[in-house]
């Protein structure tokens, strides 16, 4: 930042300074098990922010299965939390990163449940990459 005294000196000073920039907190953070209902727009928040760190790795935007999650509408399903974690693990790989352990490695649609650790982990995974 550089500012000139118009009305003393008039001379140009600079000052450095380093600004943090705070991300938006997630909605119901943290979810809570048996408390917090899985929502829509936990996943629509998650998908936003992987997106943004595709593009920061050089990857381009993922190609989600229902584009938009409408609440009352689209029902949050398996296939949704699996592109969840393909779209993060592709931006850990292009990071020269591992990708983080999952819960319910292999899940089964129609038998796994979308738990709360699910989304916690996707969570904490986009955190650490940001």
């Amino acid at each position: 930042m550089t500012a000139t005294d118009v009305r003393g000196s008039n001379t140009p000073t600079a000052q450095s300074f380093a600004v943090t920039v705070l991300l938006r907190p997630f909605t119901d953070y943290p979810i809570v098990p048996g408390e917090t209902r899985v929502r829509a727009v936990h996943f629509t928040e998650l998908r936003t922010r992987i997106d943004a760190l595709r593009a920061e790795a050089g990857l381009g935007r993922f190609t989600w299965t229902d584009p938009v999650l409408r609440v009352g509408v689209t029902q949050v399903r398996l296939v949704h939390l699996m592109e969840l974690r393909s779209a993060v693990a592709a931006a850990y790989r292009a990071a020269g990163r591992s990708t983080p352990p999952w819960t319910d490695v292999e899940p089964v649609a129609g038998t796994t449940p979308i738990r709360a650790a699910h989304l916690m982990e996707l969570r904490a995974a986009v955190v650490a990459l940001e």
